[in-house]
């Protein structure tokens, strides 16, 4: 399932946290890597670290007898002010907006991801959807502040 209908996607959700001010993302990048979080660091912008969880066993309290599972998922520690939780909903609103769009980005994802191959080079897919996001934005941001 993904936000914007109909559009291909991982099996992995992206979850956005926007930290109150104060609250670094390096600290608790620290908190979270007991819980079995992958530090990918600040890969794309100094005041956002980037964490994932494989799927697997959720901890549980004692005394409880069933094993919940955490399906995969990329946590987004944004400091406070980040701007990239509300940029990522604008691309996504876009999405929603204009299924001809939604469709040009689903054929760019597929063809990127066969280019990553069965490795899955995601530096190679990741860095492919970059142009055509900051266009759509451009495009978006443009139009919003036409429309004030």
């Amino acid at each position: 399932m993904t936000a914007v209908p109909d559009l291909i996607a991982k099996p992995r959700l992206h979850i956005d946290i926007s930290l109150a001010p104060g609250v670094s993302p390096d600290a608790l990048s620290g908190e979270l890597s007991l819980l079995d979080y992958h530090n990918l660091g600040t890969r794309f912008r100094e005041d956002e670290v980037q964490m994932t969880r494989p799927a697997g066993p959720r901890l549980h309290q004692a005394g409880s007898n069933h094993q919940e599972v955490i399906i995969a998922h990329r946590l987004c520690l944004c400091a406070f002010g980040c701007p990239s939780p509300e940029l990522r909903r604008k691309f996504r609103d876009a999405l929603r907006g204009n299924e001809s769009l939604a469709m040009r980005y689903t054929a760019l994802k597929q063809d990127l991801s066969r280019k990553a191959g069965r490795d899955a080079d995601w530096e190679l897919y990741t860095s492919g959807k970059t142009g055509f996001i900051e266009d759509v934005l451009s495009s978006s941001l443009d139009r919003a502040l036409i429309t004030r």
